[in-house]
Protein backbone atom coordinates (compact mmCIF):
# COMPACT_ATOMS: atom_id res chain seq x y z
CA UNK A 1 0.00 0.00 0.00
CA UNK A 2 1.14 3.78 -0.24
CA UNK A 3 0.61 6.87 1.54
CA UNK A 4 0.99 8.30 4.78
CA UNK A 5 0.79 6.34 8.17
CA UNK A 6 -1.45 8.66 10.88
CA UNK A 7 2.02 8.83 12.76
CA UNK A 8 3.49 10.89 9.73
CA UNK A 9 0.35 12.72 9.08
CA UNK A 10 0.05 13.76 12.74
CA UNK A 11 3.92 14.81 13.24
CA UNK A 12 3.24 17.16 9.92
CA UNK A 13 0.77 18.77 11.31
CA UNK A 14 2.71 19.37 14.66
CA UNK A 15 5.37 21.31 12.90
CA UNK A 16 2.84 23.11 10.36
CA UNK A 17 1.16 24.02 14.06
CA UNK A 18 4.53 25.30 15.24
CA UNK A 19 5.34 26.90 12.37
CA UNK A 20 2.30 28.89 12.20
CA UNK A 21 2.32 30.14 15.59
CA UNK A 22 5.94 30.81 15.30
CA UNK A 23 4.90 33.39 12.03
CA UNK A 24 1.87 35.05 13.80
CA UNK A 25 3.76 35.72 17.60
CA UNK A 26 6.61 37.28 15.14
CA UNK A 27 3.86 39.29 13.05
CA UNK A 28 2.23 40.06 16.44
CA UNK A 29 5.01 41.32 18.23
CA UNK A 30 6.09 43.41 14.32
CA UNK A 31 2.71 45.21 14.74
CA UNK A 32 3.29 46.29 18.43
CA UNK A 33 6.59 47.18 17.89
CA UNK A 34 5.54 49.67 14.90
CA UNK A 35 2.62 50.71 16.90
CA UNK A 36 4.49 51.56 19.95
CA UNK A 37 6.94 54.04 17.51
CA UNK A 38 4.47 55.79 16.02
CA UNK A 39 2.79 56.17 18.93
CA UNK A 40 6.48 57.84 20.30
CA UNK A 41 7.04 59.93 17.54
CA UNK A 42 3.53 61.49 17.61
CA UNK A 43 4.35 62.15 21.27
CA UNK A 44 7.32 63.83 20.27
CA UNK A 45 5.68 65.74 17.29
CA UNK A 46 3.03 67.23 19.21
CA UNK A 47 5.45 68.33 22.41
CA UNK A 48 4.23 68.02 25.74
CA UNK A 49 0.76 67.86 26.96
CA UNK A 50 -0.80 71.49 28.21
CA UNK A 51 -2.51 71.34 31.37
CA UNK A 52 -5.80 70.59 30.94
CA UNK A 53 -5.88 69.68 27.18
CA UNK A 54 -6.83 66.21 25.86
CA UNK A 55 -5.60 65.43 22.27
CA UNK A 56 -6.96 64.33 19.74
CA UNK A 57 -6.21 61.13 17.48
CA UNK A 58 -5.32 62.06 14.27
CA UNK A 59 -6.74 59.98 10.82
CA UNK A 60 -3.28 58.28 10.89
CA UNK A 61 -3.09 57.61 14.65
CA UNK A 62 -6.92 55.97 13.93
CA UNK A 63 -5.85 54.08 11.03
CA UNK A 64 -2.95 52.46 12.70
CA UNK A 65 -5.70 50.93 15.61
CA UNK A 66 -7.52 49.10 13.10
CA UNK A 67 -6.65 45.53 13.57
CA UNK A 68 -7.88 43.10 11.02
CA UNK A 69 -9.38 39.87 12.24
CA UNK A 70 -9.66 37.23 10.15
CA UNK A 71 -12.99 35.42 10.40
CA UNK A 72 -14.69 32.49 8.44
CA UNK A 73 -16.36 34.92 5.96
CA UNK A 74 -13.50 36.81 5.31
CA UNK A 75 -11.32 39.68 7.28
CA UNK A 76 -13.10 41.98 9.34
CA UNK A 77 -11.86 45.09 10.93
CA UNK A 78 -11.89 45.91 14.56
CA UNK A 79 -11.29 49.38 16.25
CA UNK A 80 -9.60 49.32 19.60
Amino acid sequence: MRGFTLLEILVALAVFAFLVLGLTQGTRFGLAAWDRQARTVDRARDGPPRPGHQPQMSRDALSRNAVYALTPCGIATVTT
